[in-house]
């Protein structure tokens, strides 16, 4: 079970939420072979324990959007909501500005 609700948009919303952005960062990570930074987001949803076993279905969806071109090109030059940056850095900052 979720620990919060998540900030998930309508379809006609110009921006994404913020659990939307974590939920592609997570992707981006996972991608990147950066299974702590993407756990650490998974952890912003879910216990620890629950984070840990879903990890595996993370970077298999991951690994089958990269193997189709989905994910290659998202930004990696700004901190994401979760304060870890893609390349698996724990940031200071977690706004978006």
């Amino acid at each position: 079970a979720a620990q919060r609700p998540l900030d998930v948009r309508c379809t006609k919303c110009l921006s994404l939420g913020d659990d939307e952005a974590a939920f592609l960062q997570m992707l981006g990570l996972s991608q990147r072979d950066c299974s702590t930074g993407a756990e650490l987001v998974l952890i912003g949803w879910v216990p620890p324990a629950a984070a840990r076993t879903a990890l595996p279905f993370v970077a298999s969806l991951a690994q089958a959007m990269a193997a189709r071109g989905v994910g290659k090109n998202v930004r990696t030059d700004r901190p994401c909501v979760t304060g870890v940056d893609l390349s698996g850095e724990v940031v200071a900052s977690t706004a978006h500005g």
